[in-house]
Order: structure tokens, then C-alpha cells, then sequence
């Protein structure tokens, strides 16, 4: 580790956990659970089934929604449907070639889903490219996948130590999800209760939350991935795409249980 990076952790630990999460926690939980979560209990309409389809968890709302860098080497105006993708790596300086961009790019050659890859290695990395792909990048409403590659646990997400809450995600992209789903690869271990998912998708009006319930060990979910990427253009009926996903990769979804949330 440079001294760089050691002076950036020591400064971060200092100021994000003394100051701006105990910041975070009380101001966020005041101003949005107590009004949002009173608003999601008077509605009728918001309750909870939960399928599961040949092992896979599909958790989804009675109501439904009516919504309808490495740039892939093709002329991107070409599609109609794109991926943003963001990989934590351990530094982007580096030029070494990841799985995850390595199957993008097989993606866009085979199928032709166009797709953005970026990384970040830091926590100020990773909020700062969210917010630039919400305020900044002109292809944002044409993005139907936001694909995280990124480790975390449950209801959260870890770059470099540094934990970054599903809660927090959803903050920056409060309103501006509609139509979209994201995406976790089995980097991170996806294990959401019903009030977490509930919370996000209110939040941010996503289509859905998906990703695996079981950790990488050793196998990657990236094949699994852009198998569900192409269906997703192809049908946008989350259900039919989870049922056809199970019946043509039923041994790899079981595998790493793949899940959904909408």
C-alpha cells in the first residue's frame, strides 16, 4: 500500500465514520423511514409475495411499474438498450483486463448490447462516479442495466474496507431509476429483507434489484450475467426473463442462487 492510499484510508476513517455516517444514520433515517416507510405502510397496494422459480427467489410488489470509460467497440447509437457498468478494482492506474469487461465486450459482439464500463477504488471513487452517471452522462436514460461488480455482504457494498449501504445507493439515485434494474454481480452476496427492498425500490422507482444469494467462491457469476442481460433485452416481463434464465441455466442459477427483488 503507498503512502497515498494509507494517508487516504486514515483521513477517510476519521472523517466518513466520526462525522458523516453517524450524520448520515440520523438525518436519513429522520427525514426518509419515518415519512416514506409511514407513506409505505398506508398503501394498500405495496404488499410482499415472494416466488420461488426453480430455486431462484423472485420477491416483486403486487403493484406494477409502467415504465417503460469503455464504450463497447461499436457505434453505440445503434442500440436501444445499454449497461453501465462500475468494477471496484484495487487500483485503477492498472491496465490489466477484468473478467467482468471481458464479458461485456463479448456482449456486445455476440448480441449486440452496447454497454459502459468504468472502475473506481475508493469509496470517494465510487460516489463520485455514481453522481456523475446520474447528473452528468447524457446516456443515463437510455440505460436499462446499472451492473455493479463490487464486494460487499447483504444490504451493503465494500471498496477498500470502506462499507457503503444499499440505503446510501439508492440516495443517489433517488426518483431516477424508472425502468431500470440493478444489477450485482456474485462479487457481492445479495440478501435483502422485505423492508430493505421495499425501501429501494420506492426510492428510487427501479424496475428491480437483482444479484446471487451465494458468495464467488472461485466461480464468477459474469457468464450467468450476460445470459440474463440478453434476455432482459429481449423480454422485459421480469418473470418470464427469471423463468427462461432457470431453464437454460438452471445448474449455474441454482449454483450461485440467482434472485430478484421488484
Amino acid at each position: 500500500m503507498t503512502n497515498k492510499q494509507t494517508e487516504r484510508q486514515t483521513e477517510r476513517q476519521t472523517h466518513r465514520q466520526t462525522d458523516k455516517q453517524p450524520d448520515r444514520q440520523t438525518d436519513r433515517q429522520t427525514d426518509r423511514q419515518t415519512g416514506r416507510q409511514a407513506d409505505r405502510q398506508t398503501d394498500t397496494n405495496l404488499t410482499w409475495r415472494e416466488h420461488v422459480l426453480n430455486g431462484a427467489i423472485a420477491t416483486h410488489r403486487v403493484q406494477k411499474y409502467r415504465f417503460g470509460v469503455q464504450v463497447s467497440p461499436i457505434n453505440m447509437t445503434q442500440y436501444v438498450f445499454f449497461i453501465y457498468c462500475l468494477e471496484a478494482v484495487h487500483d485503477i492506474e492498472t491496465d490489466a483486463v477484468t473478467e467482468a469487461q471481458k464479458s461485456l465486450e463479448q456482449l456486445t459482439m455476440q448480441y449486440g448490447v452496447a454497454s459502459i464500463y468504468k472502475t473506481c477504488d475508493t469509496i470517494e471513487g465510487l460516489e463520485d462516479s455514481l453522481n456523475a452517471l446520474v447528473l452528468d452522462d447524457h446516456n443515463f436514460i437510455d440505460y436499462e442495466v446499472i451492473y455493479l461488480v463490487i464486494t460487499g455482504e447483504a444490504n451493503s457494498i465494500c471498496v477498500n474496507n470502506y462499507y457503503y449501504s444499499l440505503q446510501e445507493i439508492a440516495e443517489i439515485f433517488e426518483g431516477r431509476l424508472k425502468g431500470k434494474i440493478l444489477h450485482f454481480s456474485n462479487a457481492k452476496v445479495l440478501n435483502l429483507d422485505e423492508e430493505e427492498a421495499q425501501y429501494f425500490l420506492d426510492i428510487t422507482g427501479a424496475k428491480g434489484i437483482s444479484g446471487y444469494g451465494n458468495e464467488c467462491n472461485g466461480i464468477t457469476s459474469s457468464n450467468l450475467d450476460k445470459a440474463f442481460f440478453n434476455l432482459f433485452k429481449k423480454d422485459e416481463n421480469m418473470l418470464d426473463v427469471v423463468e427462461e434464465l432457470h431453464q437454460r441455466h438452471y445448474a449455474a442459477c441454482k449454483l450461485l442462487d440467482f434472485r430478484l427483488y421488484y
